[in-house]
């Protein structure tokens, strides 16, 4: 209750939300993802893996930096593979249903990133100390 009373009364999240920015978005689809995934590897149910997989692959359409995040449950999924491998065991089909539906979700803008590889690191280029790196790396080694 205290979070969501900051939350509401902060200025940084009133301003972006006002705005209508998309950034805004990722917090609010970050941590649903991570509490439906969590709910699902501790008490199991497949309606928390589709709820993780669909949130997984509607993050990508909020925000640059949750082009990244699918690696970040990875290492989170790869972590609870190694260290609790009972319930990785348990939870094996429910984690093939969260990828499937992410990459279900995903695969719209991924098509378009297929057809337009260099938007897809666009803002990356636009940042980097050495844009025509990202440049080559898209295009192969017969640009370098």
């Amino acid at each position: 209750a205290l979070a969501a009373f900051v939350l509401a009364i902060l200025y940084w999240h009133i301003n972006f939300s006002r705005l209508g920015m998309r950034t805004i978005l990722l917090p609010l689809v970050e941590v649903w993802l991570f509490f439906c995934l969590w709910r699902a590897l501790r008490a199991g149910g497949r309606r928390w893996f589709v709820a993780a997989g669909l949130l997984l692959g509607l993050s990508q359409y909020t925000y640059l930096s949750a082009r990244l995040l699918p690696l970040v449950v990875i290492a989170l999924v790869g972590y609870v593979c190694l260290v609790q491998r009972q319930t990785a065991k348990r939870n094996l089909q429910g984690l093939a249903i969260t990828l499937a539906l992410s990459f279900v979700m995903f695969l719209p803008l991924g098509l378009y990133f297929l057809e337009n590889p260099l938007l897809f690191a666009l803002r990356a280029r636009q940042y980097s100390v050495d844009p025509n790196f990202i440049v080559m790396a898209q295009r192969g080694p017969e640009f370098r």
